[in-house]
């Protein structure tokens, strides 16, 4: 029946050369989207951070006023804000200043570091720009990357369609697993289990037929 046997690189090229990119797509919500390809490129619709975060606990302070502050002659601050990392630092505040750099003292607050402006604070858009090109059309989708497009409220994501597989396993001699006990010169089929595996791990919907034996026009048939 089969008049020639192809190596592996041959099949693959064979294969390659008589398929056709996927054009459907379908839109999802995000946290479904995982382990499926997009469709289209994705841009932030908003910065982040969006605002001037606290990226240590301490105290929001104005850089300026710190000029001069070293281990053994700290400088007294009368303006400042308690923050908590992550809390928005507040006007006029530019910089904050870290725990371990400072006492209070009532209402004044004692410290030894000399800060630039913007010191321990992530900037708006620090992390990622509004209009910024995150994800590219082709892209597999994985656990983190889910989780940003939640951070940036990006509810839905359009993905191609999976490709759709379908494994045909041929042999007058197979059976299917458990159906009864076998016979010499008989095996259960097996194969397809790999091949279903494969196929879905890597994003494909799987549809497998009954056995078919060695006839050429039934496996058309299938």
């Amino acid at each position: 029946m089969f008049k020639r046997f192809s190596g592996a690189a041959d099949a693959l090229d064979m294969l390659i050369s008589r398929s056709q990119p996927l054009q459907r797509t379908e839109q999802l919500p995000t946290l479904r989207g995982e382990g499926r390809v997009l469709a289209q490129d994705i841009f932030s619709p908003l910065s982040l951070p969006g605002f001037d975060r606290a990226a240590m606990d301490g105290f929001a302070v104005r850089s300026e006023e710190t000029k001069g502050a070293r281990p053994h002659a700290p400088v007294f601050l009368e303006r400042f804000e308690p923050v908590r990392t992550g809390m928005p630092v507040p006007a006029p505040y530019d910089s904050v200043v870290m725990l371990e750099d400072s006492i209070r003292r009532g209402s004044v607050l004692e410290t030894t570091a000399q800060l630039h402006p913007f010191k321990n604070v992530s900037r708006i858009g620090e992390d990622i720009a509004a209009g910024e090109k995150i994800f590219s059309r082709g892209h597999t989708l994985r656990p983190p990357d889910l989780s940003l497009l939640s951070a940036l409220a990006i509810e839905e994501v359009e993905v191609y369609q999976r490709p759709k597989v379908a494994i045909i396993p041929t042999g007058g001699e197979l059976l299917d697993i458990g159906s009864r006990p076998i016979q010499p010169g008989e095996a259960y089929e097996i194969n397809s289990i790999m091949a279903r595996l494969y196929a879905q791990k890597w994003g494909a919907s799987v549809h497998k037929t009954d056995i078919i034996p060695d006839d050429e026009g039934l496996i058309r048939e299938a």
